[in-house]
């Protein structure tokens, strides 16, 4: 139930990522070589699932600690409210274009879009998973609510395995989506942020729908 969920919310939120990421996706250098062009574009890939999984491991080292304060109830309510308050107030939700090490992150991945191996591109991935953004923060959300590192980092994993379709179709066909097609992702987005914000909200009040039982 919590993968399909994150896996959900991930495809979902993959048509805000391909316009927030899909111009470094396309600015990824090209080799000549078919092979080569789509290993590159799967390492690339590849690398941003992976620092999801780091932090999501991270959210769920703390969602553990807190299951031991026996907070996690009054958690998952606070968060379930907090995203629909970001729906219902989006200036909330403007709050993170900027953060410490923000500028030496973008020279870096300046920098290593100017090479050319597949090591490279992975790196690009790992670092693109870093840069300040509101739909990741919504996948971490729900990592924070799970029971421990790993299963914090296959929430974040699956969540990352939803947005790996269009992503890749965006980095391969070298082309991003009309700006027509982007008219309604905001919406659609609102409204998947309020339904896993009920979610969370539920699952406080109803702890076992939170553990299946």
């Amino acid at each position: 139930m919590e993968l399909w969920l994150a896996f959900l919310v991930g495809l979902g939120g993959s048509f805000h990522c391909v316009g927030m990421c899909g111009p470094i996706a396309l600015a990824l250098p090209q080799q000549n070589r078919r092979r080569s062009f789509i290993l590159g574009r799967l390492f690339y890939n590849a690398g941003r699932i992976t620092t999801y999984m780091l932090l999501g491991a991270i959210c769920g080292t703390l969602g553990y600690a807190i299951h031991w304060t026996g907070l996690r109830q009054s958690l998952s309510i606070l968060l379930g409210i907090t995203l629909i308050l970001g729906v219902a107030l989006p200036a909330l939700g403007h709050r993170f274009g900027s953060m410490p090490g923000l500028p030496w992150l973008r020279r870096k991945l300046a920098d290593l879009l100017r090479t050319h191996s597949q090591s490279t591109l992975y790196m690009v991935g790992i670092l693109n998973g870093l840069l300040p953004c509101g739909f990741l923060y919504i996948g971490l959300i729900g990592a924070l609510t799970m029971n421990g590192p790993w299963q914090g980092a296959g929430y974040m994993a699956a969540f990352g395995m939803g947005t790996l379709p269009l992503m890749l179709l965006a980095s391969l066909s070298g082309r991003l989506l009309r700006p027509q097609a982007r008219q309604w992702i905001p919406h659609l987005l609102r409204w998947g942020v309020a339904a896993l914000g009920v979610l969370l909200i539920i699952r406080g009040v109803l702890p076992d729908v939170h553990h299946g039982h």
